[in-house]
Parts: C-alpha cells; structure tokens; sequence
C-alpha cells in the first residue's frame, strides 16, 4: 500500500508541475516552434510560386517569339500571374500570422473563458 500511495503522490506532483510549466513552454519553445514552422512554411510557398522568376523574365517573349504581339501577350499573361502569385502569398502571409496570434491569445481567451463561467 505504502508504494502505490507514494507513486501516486509523485504522479500528482509531476502534474502539477507539468501543469505550472505549461505556460513557460507554450510562449517561448512552442511558440518558437510555431514560427519556425510558419516561416519555413512561407519559405517553401515563395520558392514553389517563383515569383521573383516571373518578375526577371517580365520583358522577354514566351516561346522565344520575338513580334510586337508576342511582346505585349507576353508582358500582359506574365503581369497576371505575379498579381495572382503575389495575392496568394499575401493571403497565406495573413494566414500565417493569424496562426500565430491565435497561438499566442488562446491560452489567455481560454483563462478569461475559465473566469467568465465561473463568476
């Protein structure tokens, strides 16, 4: 009996310490965790949407035809696709922080939620 009552209390113990060093590891090495996830996340879209590739080739003709039309068709189709690419990597930009910020309020919106019930 005297075993189970002393594992018990150490189980009790290590919860409650788990328990107080919960928000030390949420704001600082989950968080980290987090934005290190969110900026390679970010990393890997910019490198997959070649934006800065489309916006180097902006002058030259597709297919190497060199008219006056190809030119402009040419100018007008690669001006497209850097607004399309640049709006999608804004919109997971904002994704991405939002993300974040809701990490960050969660635990506190939780807390208030907590008090709120309870008064």
């Amino acid at each position: 009996m005297h075993n189970h009552t002393t594992l018990a209390l150490k189980a009790l113990g290590n919860f409650f310490i788990e328990l107080l060093y919960f928000p030390i590891w949420w704001y600082s090495f989950g968080a980290l965790s987090l934005i290190k996830k969110q900026i390679t996340f970010l990393h890997n879209r910019e490198k997959s949407l070649v934006i800065l590739v489309w916006i180097k080739n902006i002058f030259k003709p597709m297919y190497e035809q060199h008219d006056a039309i190809r030119y402009i068709l040419s100018f007008f189709a690669r001006i497209f696709q850097i607004i399309l690419r640049v709006s999608y990597f804004i919109i997971l930009l904002i994704a991405s922080f939002s993300i974040i910020s809701i990490w960050l309020a969660l635990p506190i919106l939780v807390v208030l939620g907590i008090i709120y019930q309870i008064s």
